[in-house]
């Protein structure tokens, strides 16, 4: 953000960088206003799972149950203020009702809970989950992405049940604000035709990641359209800022 804006300094920010406003009581910059947006790289999904054991087996049972007993479905995270923990808080919201975060100090204890009956679900990302899934340990209720993910084109997203509902994660490419278009554009188009490489999709697919090469304006209306999102979620919950 401080950096000079001479086109040869840029920055790969995660979704983290549009929840950090409301999750720290001061920042020294700005996320919008300090930066010129390049290109959105890839989108990660998140996947709403739960134990192959457990008695939801659709999105309908899980908001069902959600609504009649509120506060009953517990969700692990990575930790407060984490990208899952914020998409469990975006779903309850979304549907009007409770449910109870459980923060681990990461994923993976997280999952592990989940894996062992402990959780009633959580939401994590399609690379990890995916192998569950396969192996027959978690089931998959719904997709985070607005539309189908090409990963798993079976799974129905969760916004065709829960109208506007979003959770992803993601890689971007910012510049300090003031760095000259021309090279804001020619940076983009060149993303634009590496992720759309064969092999860079091969490798992409693999990890879980989907391309996008957005162009600057909509990435740039899309990480002002996420701080803002993440803003009411972190309200809503009562989430305290970190000091």
């Amino acid at each position: 953000a401080k950096a000079a804006p001479d086109g040869y300094t840029f920055i790969a920010p995660a979704a983290s960088h549009t929840t950090t406003p409301s999750l720290y009581s001061k920042l020294d910059f700005d996320p919008v206003k300090d930066f010129a947006a390049v290109t959105q790289i890839v989108t990660v999904p998140y996947l709403l799972v739960v134990p192959v054991s457990s008695p939801l087996n659709t999105l309908a049972d899980f908001i069902a149950t959600a609504k009649a007993k509120p506060g009953t479905l517990t969700f692990g995270s990575a930790g407060n203020g984490s990208s899952n923990h914020l998409a469990g808080e975006l779903l309850a919201g979304s549907l009007g009702t409770q449910l109870t975060h459980v923060p681990y100090k990461g994923s993976a204890p997280a999952l592990a809970d989940l894996l062992g009956g402990q959780l009633s679900f959580m939401f994590d990302t399609i690379n990890t989950s995916t192998q569950h899934v396969k192996a027959g340990k978690l089931r998959v209720l719904g997709v985070g992405t607005a539309k189908r993910s090409k990963i798993l084109p079976d799974v129905a997203p969760i916004a065709d049940t829960v109208p506007g509902f979003e959770a992803v994660t993601w890689i971007g490419l910012l510049a300090p604000a003031g760095t000259p278009k021309e090279i804001v554009s020619r940076m983009q188009r060149e993303i634009e035709k590496i992720v759309h490489l064969p092999e860079i999709q091969e490798r992409l697919s693999a990890s879980g990641a989907e391309p996008v090469a957005s162009t600057p304006e909509q990435f740039g209306a899309y990480v002002a359209s996420e701080v803002a999102k993440w803003d009411r979620v972190v309200k809503r919950a009562k989430i305290p800022p970190v000091q």
